[in-house]
């Protein structure tokens, strides 16, 4: 089920980043190995929801911190200390133009929300996996991604890959999932 979910998440992500929307997009094919199995760990554990809803919250920032500072125009900097000041400097002055209606540049911001966006995909289908068994809780938004991508997609590349690939790792998803409530 884990490399199935991660098969479903993984063609989501590697679209995406196969599309070029911008240099440096292959850093959410790892948020969402990390979501996934942070999701997959606190499914199993013995935590409330809350406190373990909680730990990946924490988990998730910090591993979207890391992504951003590996992003090239930050990792000049050898200190991680700076880098993170930095990374909040970029985002206090892209959010500063938000609230006055102005327009950024930064492509900080951009990697920051996608990765943030599959670190929780791919929390959720760790947790709606194994812990609630509710396989279209992870279908469904990996779908919508996948599909508002290609669909937005106006490039040369061939998209029809990663729609077959995710195609048939949903099948393998919903048998394996209609497996484990059977047993």
């Amino acid at each position: 089920t884990f490399l199935a979910a991660l098969t479903v998440l993984g063609s989501v992500a590697y679209s995406i980043a196969y599309a070029e929307w911008m240099p440096g997009l292959s850093v959410i094919l790892l948020a969402v190995f990390f979501g996934l199995l942070a999701g997959t760990a606190l499914s199993f554990s013995s935590f409330p929801r809350w406190t373990a809803h909680l730990a990946s919250v924490i988990y998730g920032l910090f591993c979207v911190a890391v992504f951003g500072g590996t992003r090239p125009d930050i990792a000049l900097l050898d200190d991680w200390r700076e880098r993170i000041f930095l990374m909040l400097d970029k985002v206090t002055v892209w959010m500063r133009e938000a609230m006055n209606n102005g327009t950024s540049r930064e492509t900080l911001i951009f990697v920051l929300i996608l990765s943030s966006l599959f670190w929780v995909l791919g929390y959720t289908a760790g947790w709606y996996s194994f812990r609630t068994r509710r396989i279209w809780h992870v279908i469904l938004p990996a779908g919508v991604t996948l599909f508002s991508n290609v669909y937005y997609y106006a490039g040369d590349k061939s998209m029809l890959p990663f729609l077959i690939v995710y195609l048939v790792s949903v099948v393998v998803l919903l048998a394996l999932s209609h497996l484990a409530d059977r047993e």
